[in-house]
């Protein structure tokens, strides 16, 4: 036990060199004093404010430990001092990943992509969630936005997204009592929308995908996203009639789209089936998401001004699917009612808590 503590207490010096080896490289001195007034001098590539203070905090929380654990130079004191040691070791566990992510993702070179999802209390939610969140826990160069459809984010939620370690925004967005009882208007249309405006004053670089909870991801797609200079294109399978919906190429250019909806659609794309570029997200202020169901993605789009010609076919040239339309399958609701009144003292009720 004691040599346990003992390795903990080195990996926590470590990891506190390591972070003040990353704030001298963000800030570009060593005025170390203070964290939040570094915050005008530039902009984050990956991570945001809250993830950064989170760290300080895990960092402030030890740091009489670490100091007097360092001072010491009798054998006797410091196997005292490991014996006896509050040291909270959960935040040294949750304090790794991120600081290994920070770094590599800083001082790399790499475009960021921007994962969006807009999600919705279901019973499959929590599910839906993790199973994309085991994707992007591969990858150091994505920084995840989740806006609920709700008037305020979950805790549940935001448990759900801390445990992850990535870098993410996490929002609540609503339907608009302007447009509440208005039929036709698409899923997640003022999640993405708060999202964008989100993107639009926080970040100038890097490129925007919206994975919505309810598809399967190949960690490949992400890797093909940030090649991404404009707007680039790519199939979506088990969709629609057809099973696949894909770009048609012909030598090596976008000339129409496989898709089980046409009906006048210029750009006929799933939303898991295309990636913009920041930059033109702000070359176009205007350009949002559209009210009208099943028009999302080709709004979009043209209010961009894309034209076919500007397309990037990616994922081998449309060759390849990356990105699969799974939807889970509906499940009956937990509700706490269904504990019998003789299991109220057992571990059903923080259970139900937990999932609700």
């Amino acid at each position: 036990m004691r040599l346990r503590h003992f390795q903990w207490m080195l990996i926590c010096i470590l990891l506190s060199l390591q972070f003040i080896q990353l704030l001298r490289y963000i800030q570009g001195d060593d005025n170390l004093c203070q964290i939040d007034p570094m915050k005008e001098k530039f902009e984050p590539k990956i991570f945001d404010w809250h993830t950064l203070l989170r760290i300080r905090d895990i960092l402030r929380r030890n740091h009489n430990r670490l100091l007097e654990f360092v001072s010491l130079r009798n054998p006797t004191e410091l196997e005292a001092t490991v014996n006896n040691s509050d040291i909270q070791l959960e935040d040294i566990s949750e304090l790794k990943p991120l600081l290994d992510r920070m770094t590599k993702t800083i001082t790399g070179s790499r475009p960021v992509v921007y994962v969006v999802t807009a999600t919705v209390k279901k019973p499959q939610q929590k599910a839906e969630l993790t199973r994309l969140a085991q994707t992007l826990m591969h990858l150091d160069f994505v920084y995840w936005i989740v806006v609920e459809d709700a008037k305020k984010t979950s805790p549940s939620i935001a448990t759900l997204l801390k445990r992850t370690g990535l870098p993410y925004h996490h929002a609540a967005a609503t339907r608009p009592d302007l447009y509440k009882g208005v039929r036709f208007i698409g899923r997640g249309v003022f999640n993405r929308r708060a999202a964008l405006d989100w993107l639009r004053e926080q970040r100038k670089e890097g490129v925007l995908y919206f994975a919505d909870d309810d598809n399967t991801y190949h960690i490949d797609l992400f890797k093909e996203i940030q090649k991404t200079k404009n707007v680039s294109v790519f199939p979506v399978g088990m969709i629609l009639d057809l099973g696949v919906s894909s770009p048609i190429i012909r030598n090596h250019s976008v000339i129409g789209f496989h898709d089980g909806f046409q009906f006048g659609r210029e750009f006929a794309v799933d939303m898991a089936g295309f990636a913009v570029n920041l930059q033109l997200i702000h070359q176009h202020p205007r350009a949002t998401i559209p009210l009208k169901v099943a028009y999302l993605e080709d709004g979009f789009l043209k209010s961009l001004e894309v034209t076919m010609a500007d397309l990037e076919p990616l994922a081998k040239e449309c060759t390849e699917v990356l990105v699969w339309h799974t939807q889970t399958k509906l499940a009956a609701t937990p509700n706490i009612s269904h504990v019998d009144e003789e299991y109220m003292d057992t571990n059903l009720i923080p259970l139900y808590h937990n999932i609700l």
